[in-house]
């Protein structure tokens, strides 16, 4: 009944922490603070103001108006200019047992009352605040207040209550050619994603459009965070009849991979950060690369004949490298290089901690080359593809020569 007597403006977003006494002992001192929320957008407005040729009165009665649009809340009462910026009023009492010595008004040439409890700051720093304009006095009695001037409180404590221009980014999803139906919005995602740590793991199980990870690529380049995203996102099939589909996605994970792509370039672009970590890599779910042991008894010749290879036909060498380094207990982001060494792949895993290689006919040229790359703090994990060696002859001088370095962590797949 409620839904059809009120529309609906807000949605809820519900945060949680893995462990809130972190959190209360980690700003038990300092306050957990984020940007405040459209600042460039509020002082292009002030500017644009400025061009107009308004007075500051005027300037301040036009702020007032605009402070009262939900985005803008954030500046309520930064409704004052003068050559320094925009700021507001503050107490400059508000203490017991303060400075009870009153100050002139330079605009009335008389003083001006004292708070109760006298002043916060003593005479010699309220003069030193004075010659730097730093007070805002007033011609009608009131008491003089101090200067918290906008650029230098740019942060505060997150709100419970996030007002946003709600528009969609549709805008920005057809420059990228990735049209998404009700995509989550860019801005309001960063600012939920700002409230944590700078070198947060961000998770996402619903990530349609790859929002979430935009927001954490333009975090990381806003504020030199290091923030890392982990998108999951079914493979749904686009309508036939949507714009998805006529762009040629025949899916929504293949519409979030493209954002990825063209979102993390253009913010290299705009920023000129060539040093940005925009790069990301894309798992599917599946079983196991290698074949399991389920024999035909009737027939168990041609069981054990086609378990000599017993990588599945269809998976490649890398589909098997990150199945191995999964069961080592390695994440998906160890860096890995490859090595091409006579057309043999040979990877380098975490700077030589691990060897694989998964080709066929390995010689001992190759375990030889293999060990130039082992790590010089510790003996590396050397693993091969079980039948990838030319014969059991090489496959034992391999381990020989292996142990004679010290290399006793030899495994086959």
């Amino acid at each position: 009944m409620a839904s059809k007597l009120s529309n609906s403006g807000h949605d809820y977003c519900l945060i949680y922490a893995r462990d809130i006494s972190v959190l209360s002992t980690k700003h038990a001192e300092n306050k957990w603070s984020v940007p405040k929320n459209n600042i460039e957008e509020y002082k292009r407005k002030i500017e644009e103001l400025k061009n107009l040729g308004l007075s500051n009165e005027q300037i301040t009665e036009e702020l007032k108006q605009l402070t009262k649009y939900p985005r803008f809340i954030d500046f309520v009462n930064y409704w004052y200019v003068d050559e320094r910026g925009v700021y507001r009023k503050d107490n400059l009492g508000g203490v017991k047992n303060g400075n009870m010595t009153p100050i002139i008004n330079p605009l009335t040439g008389k003083e001006d009352p004292v708070p109760p409890g006298g002043f916060r700051y003593s005479p010699e720093k309220l003069n030193e605040l004075i010659k730097e304009n730093r007070i805002h006095f007033h011609t009608d009695g009131s008491l003089p207040t101090i200067k918290r001037y906008l650029d230098e409180n740019l942060t505060q404590r997150p709100k419970s209550i996030m007002s946003d221009d709600q528009r969609p980014d549709n805008a920005l999803l057809k420059e990228f050619n990735t049209p998404f139906d009700n995509p989550k919005q860019l801005a309001f995602m960063k600012r939920i994603l700002s409230v944590g740590d700078k070198d947060s793991i961000i998770l996402d199980f619903f990530s349609g459009s790859a929002t979430t990870a935009h927001a954490v690529m333009q975090l990381n380049a806003e504020d030199g965070g290091n923030r890392k995203f982990i998108m999951v996102q079914l493979p749904e099939k686009t309508d036939e009849k949507s714009e998805a589909y006529k762009a040629g996605y025949k899916n929504i994970c293949e519409i979030g991979k493209e954002r990825i792509r063209r979102a993390g370039e253009k913010i290299v672009q705009e920023t000129g950060k060539t040093d940005l970590d925009i790069g990301f890599k894309v798992f599917k779910l599946d079983s196991s690369n290698v074949k399991t042991w389920d024999p035909d008894f009737d027939n168990l010749e041609q069981t054990l004949f086609d378990l000599q290879d017993n990588i599945k036909e269809d998976r490649t060498k890398e589909d098997l490298l990150y199945e191995i380094l999964l069961k080592i207990g390695l994440p998906l982001t160890t860096p890995i290089e490859e090595i091409d060494y006579n057309g043999k792949t040979i990877y380098n895993v975490a700077y030589g901690s691990v060897l694989v290689c998964l080709e066929d006919d390995i010689d001992l040229d190759i375990v030889q080359e293999m060990m130039k790359y082992q790590s010089e703090h510790m003996p590396p994990k050397v693993i091969f593809k079980e039948s990838g060696f030319i014969s059991d002859a090489v496959k034992t001088n391999a381990l020989q020569t292996l142990k004679k370095h010290g290399i006793t962590d030899v495994r086959s797949v």
